[in-house]
């Protein structure tokens, strides 16, 4: 059983079990053992679990690692060794403010995340920073500023953040490439690989009519000094994506007609379409629990402990774990039994009508 070996690393989704140490000139062998855990807005691990989550995750991850060594992208990945558990290549952490990284150049985390960037939501911390002047429409590849959401961008976007303090922070990336103390050759060869990845969600999701917003990426350097992705890809954790309850061609087709997005306290509208993700639970407390979103913030701001979250209710736990099954059964070979997805979202609003109170959010 894989819970002999020690845990390493206690995230809130996801813990890291060493199975062979890593030395200073060669990777060692790690586990990633999903759990059923959410966190949200860097919280932590909230006081809830979903049902299958860990499972679900775990299957999504091998199925896009698979597919993604197929198009000749090195992962850390090497085989499922249990329902929840990934046996992995395991790279040293290194804090670039502690150690000097232009030194370390093979065996190590970069310590990056890489987000792509489709569709700029209502919700996308994107359109925070733009609506601060802490990103430009020029560098999104637009003329003029955002005046609606969700809006389609012309290609996408490869945005990039802080990996290893308690917040990602984004950067321009001549500061990240500098705080990474990575190479030109390096970022190009990544920038690469990710818009592959990009292109390969895009494709898996336009077969089951999931709209891929954005998702992150992590990499590291193996042992030999080559580029490897480092981490689980396309996860429900990972994206933020929208079911549309149909197959497309191109976003281009699923933007001509009506893009609205059903949202728990404000849009009820049971033709929109659905937020799937742990978006679902940030969705609920920005309509139920408001003021612990705003204390939250504050806290996080002041650097001050964070306030106590309350669980959400049973029905949408369960609606939730409903959802991510009938996404694994459509990504994955690897099924379980649950509702098919189709039938999963028209619940979840049918419920959600009920449950939230319209114009909820402000």
């Amino acid at each position: 059983m894989f819970e002999k070996y020690p845990i390493r690393h206690r995230g809130t989704v996801k813990n890291i079990r060493e199975v062979v140490p890593f030395t200073d000139t060669k990777m060692g062998e790690a586990i990633f053992e999903f759990t059923d855990d959410t966190s949200i807005k860097d919280y932590g691990k909230l006081p809830f679990s979903t049902p299958y989550k860990g499972s679900d995750l775990c299957a999504m991850a091998m199925q896009c690692f698979c597919d993604l060594e197929k198009m000749g992208i090195k992962t850390i990945f090497k085989e499922q060794i249990a329902d929840r558990a990934l046996l992995v290549d395991y790279v040293r952490v290194m804090d670039p403010e502690k150690i000097d990284l232009t030194k370390v150049r093979k065996n190590r985390l970069i310590p990056l995340e890489f987000i792509i960037r489709n569709i700029i939501t209502e919700t996308s911390s994107a359109k925070k920073r733009l609506e601060k002047g802490l990103l430009s429409f020029t560098a999104l590849g637009l003329s003029s500023s955002l005046t609606h959401f969700p809006y389609l961008l012309p290609k996408m976007y490869l945005d990039g953040s802080t990996k290893l303090g308690i917040t990602d922070e984004y950067l321009p990336w001549d500061v990240l490439k500098d705080l990474a103390k990575e190479s030109s050759y390096h970022l190009n060869q990544i920038e690469i690989m990710t818009k592959q990845i990009g292109l390969y969600a895009l494709q898996k999701g336009s077969d089951i009519g999931l709209v891929i917003n954005d998702f992150k990426v992590e990499w590291a350097l193996d042992d030999k000094g080559d580029v490897i992705l480092a981490d689980v890809p396309l996860t429900l954790d990972e994206i933020t994506t929208a079911y549309i309850g149909k197959k497309f061609s191109s976003l281009e087709e699923v933007f001509e007609g009506d893009f609205s997005i059903f949202v728990p306290g404000k849009v009820h509208d049971m033709k929109a379409h659905l937020n799937i993700s742990k978006q679902i639970y940030r969705d609920h407390y920005m309509a139920k629990e408001p003021l612990w979103i705003e204390a939250l913030e504050k806290a996080k701001k002041e650097k001050k402990p964070y306030p106590e979250a309350l669980a959400p209710p049973q029905d949408l736990i369960l609606h939730t774990s409903d959802l991510f099954g009938g996404i694994r059964n459509l990504w994955c070979d690897a099924k379980r039994p649950s509702k098919n997805l189709e039938k999963a979202a028209k619940d979840f609003k049918i419920w959600a009508s009920s449950f939230y109170d319209l114009e909820a959010l402000v």
